[in-house]
């Protein structure tokens, strides 16, 4: 008990601590925050724990290119924890922790407890490494993974013993059994011990080699059961990914340094600092014994060797067969820039310059995270969650749902509520069936997400509108939703007895318009509105056309305004956004006011506003 209070009350220990909770923090904050995006989807639907273990094992190698047992590790969690999002997520948080930690060992066993905690600090705030901490996918378990069997490789260098040797091999076969590109990762290392049993005394060698071969053999009975997947893999003769670019190099690694100019050049300034200490003197070659004495040339060697042969290998698979060059793919080398970086740190000799340039790397790149990107309050992956909890909360009357996507809207939609009528066509396709079969126009919903934007034939949109009105609609983070019912099922005006009991009412409202055009016979209206002292969670809200005494609703796409509910503070606006885009169809020509209306179908509350703004209707 003693020793770990001595310990505890060490700086370096205290520093440390300080840096771990800093990186938990970064880590598990909000990580539930986000919606799942297409590919942790696939990770969802792949690993329900309500399949068997034959559908199970199955899924995996009919849809996925990486080995088993990243998906048996979440099973195992999921027995603990429970099946959701936030229970998929947690394991990717761990390791980013976990990688936090053996970046301080690494660093400080192949250079020195400063520039490994420096390591860990730049590890534990960097944005690229934090992202894929919050992700259902094995991204950051294989980072970590690869940063241990470098750690273990280490440590077998600097002493050989079969102790050592089993630790690395059990590392090793991790890194293979998570990642088929750790694979790579394992021959940069394989490469770093041919170097070691070459520089090593004739009375060493057959040691070393009979290490290597105990390695080896344990790595690929370890790999065997995934021969299946790989096999499948290595039958993909096309992917989505384009060859490799010229400046691909260099636009991935600024993305690994947080794609911040300021930091960027703190961050390139040190590696030229790096690679001038390195080389500004020669040294002689080395023997075993010293290997690993010279800390610069020990530890140059370990990291171009990790950096130069995973490239190596990576741009060779690219140009002479499918492309890989995606930053993810890369996420294991990234942590060689961190390294490099924290010991040219390291190596300036003043402490006050030290210290100014690990603070000033802090601040920025907090600031870019907190501030600048809004890591933990800005949307940006996918809002499948989001659309189809909208569809949930608002499809009363069960009407069947169509997407392109039927698979990944899947998981929110049949997962949440097994009665959900999903089904798999694309808009385009549904109305022409529709058109050719009048007997199946009926209401509908369509969702959809992933870069695919509503956009139909001209025939299609004219179908639309004689047939439907959209009735619920919701946009979201590159997701979004229609609901369409029957004509004969909605009355398009308020008639002037309703105007004049809502007005009564004296329920109040808060609007703006942010865009008010016209352009010939197009109008394009949209901006915000609410009922004070409420959520507009369940508002539905409508564009007005006034002309005496008739008023004509028009339907809206609703637009997510988080920035509403930030700016007020008070309740959840998020809901308050609209946006009408079009022509008006069978509107009398003339000039018309305009005019927002309000229903809440939670409270039933409605307000109606008509502004000064006009528009010509044609």
């Amino acid at each position: 008990m003693n020793k770990i209070i001595l310990k505890l009350r060490n700086r370096d220990t205290q520093i440390l601590t300080v840096i771990m909770v800093l990186a938990v923090f970064l880590r598990f904050f909000r990580l539930d925050f986000q919606s799942l995006w297409m590919d942790e989807i696939y990770t969802l639907l792949i690993t329900d724990p309500s399949k068997g273990l034959k559908e199970f094992v199955s899924s995996i190698e009919a849809t996925e290119g990486f080995p088993y047992m990243y998906y048996f590790v979440l099973r195992g969690f999921y027995a603990i924890l429970g099946y959701s999002s936030l229970v998929a997520r947690i394991p990717s948080a761990i390791a980013g922790v976990a990688a936090v930690y053996v970046v301080y060992l690494f660093v400080k066993h192949i250079y020195n407890k400063n520039a490994g905690l420096i390591a860990a600090l730049l590890l534990a705030v960097n944005e690229f490494h934090i992202h894929f901490s919050q992700e259902a996918r094995s991204y950051s378990i294989y980072a970590f993974l690869v940063l241990l069997s470098f750690y273990r490789l280490s440590v077998l260098i600097k002493q050989l013993s079969l102790k050592n040797t089993l630790w690395y091999a059990l590392s090793v076969a991790l890194v293979l059994n998570i990642s088929f590109f750790g694979a790579i990762n394992i021959v940069s290392q394989f490469f770093i011990l041919a170097l070691v049993f070459a520089y090593a005394p004739k009375e060493e060698r057959k040691q070393i080699f009979s290490y290597g071969a105990i390695t080896a053999a344990i790595a690929l009975v370890s790999f065997l059961p995934n021969y299946r997947i790989l096999k499948n893999m290595m039958a993909i003769k096309s992917f989505w990914l384009g060859p490799p670019q010229p400046d691909s190099l260099k636009n991935m690694f600024y993305i690994f340094l947080g794609e911040f100019e300021i930091t960027i050049f703190i961050f390139s300034t040190l590696i030229i600092y790096y690679f001038f200490c390195v080389f500004k003197k020669q040294d002689t070659p080395a023997t075993t014994n010293t290997f690993s004495a010279n800390k610069d040339r020990y530890s140059f060697t370990l990291l171009i060797s990790w950096f130069a042969i995973f490239i190596a290998g990576m741009y060779l698979k690219s140009y002479t067969g499918t492309s890989v060059v995606l930053d993810r793919y890369f996420i294991s080398i990234m942590p060689v820039a961190v390294i490099v970086i924290a010991i040219a740190i390291a190596k300036i000799s003043g402490k006050m310059v030290r210290t100014a340039i690990v603070v000033s790397i802090f601040t920025f790149t907090l600031l870019n995270i907190l501030y600048i990107k809004k890591v933990y309050t800005s949307v940006y992956k996918s809002q499948y969650r989001e659309v189809a909890t909208y569809i949930l909360h608002n499809n009363k009357a069960h009407d069947p749902v169509y997407t392109s996507l039927a698979q990944m809207y899947s998981y929110y939609l049949k997962v949440k509520d097994k009665t959900t009528d999903l089904r798999d066509s694309n808009l385009d396709n549904l109305l022409t069936t529709m058109a050719a079969d009048t007997t199946k126009i009926k209401s509908f919903w369509y969702a959809d997400a992933h870069v695919r934007p509503f956009n139909i034939t001209d025939a299609n949109k004219e179908f639309l509108s004689k047939y439907f009105t959209l009735e619920d609609n919701f946009e979201g983070f590159d997701a979004w939703s229609h609901h369409y019912i029957l004509n004969t099922a909605e009355n398009k005006e308020l008639s002037p007895e309703k105007i004049a009991a809502i007005k009564q009412s004296k329920v109040e409202m808060a609007y703006n318009f942010d865009e008010f055009n016209q352009n010939g016979a197009e109008i394009s209206v949209s901006g915000w509105a609410y009922l004070p002292d409420q959520d507009a969670t369940n508002s539905r809200i409508n564009v007005l056309l006034v002309k005496e005494n008739r008023t004509i609703k028009m339907q809206t796409i609703q637009v997510v305004r988080k920035d509403v509910t930030a700016d007020r503070k008070s309740f959840d606006f998020d809901n308050s956004g609209f946006r009408y885009v079009g022509i008006p169809k069978n509107v009398p020509a003339g000039t018309y006011q305009v005019g927002i209306y309000i229903l809440d179908k939670a409270t039933n509350k409605e307000s109606v506003v008509v502004t000064d703004k006009t528009i010509e209707v044609q």
